[in-house]
């Protein structure tokens, strides 16, 4: 069973580099991560955001895609390979296992 723990691990090591090149930096407090469930299609989401100059200035959202995430391969019990497959925003269509798409916050 996949708990929330290892969800939450997940997301705090393979969150892949922002579209702007820098590295992912979780957002600490207050709100860095949420979840949520889409009332339209019932599937689950998280939403994290980017703190990359550590200030509290936020740069980005990752929308991730909770199904996705877990219908990933596994190198080990509680390990996807990183970073996590990125969603390309110019495609109407999104390739299959596409898990993370960014959403700038500016």
């Amino acid at each position: 069973m996949l708990t929330d723990a290892k969800i939450a691990h997940q997301l705090w090591v393979g969150t892949p580099n922002t579209p702007d090149g820098n590295p992912w930096e979780m957002a600490k407090d207050p709100h860095g991560l949420t979840a949520f469930t889409s009332p339209n299609s019932g599937a689950q989401y998280a939403i994290l955001d980017d703190d990359y100059a550590l200030n509290g200035t936020r740069t980005f959202a990752a929308v991730v895609d909770l199904q996705a995430l877990l219908a990933l391969p596994r190198s080990t019990a509680h390990q996807v390979t990183d970073p996590l497959p990125t969603c390309e925003p110019s495609l109407p269509v999104q390739p299959a296992g596409c898990v993370v798409r960014f959403i700038p916050a500016r």
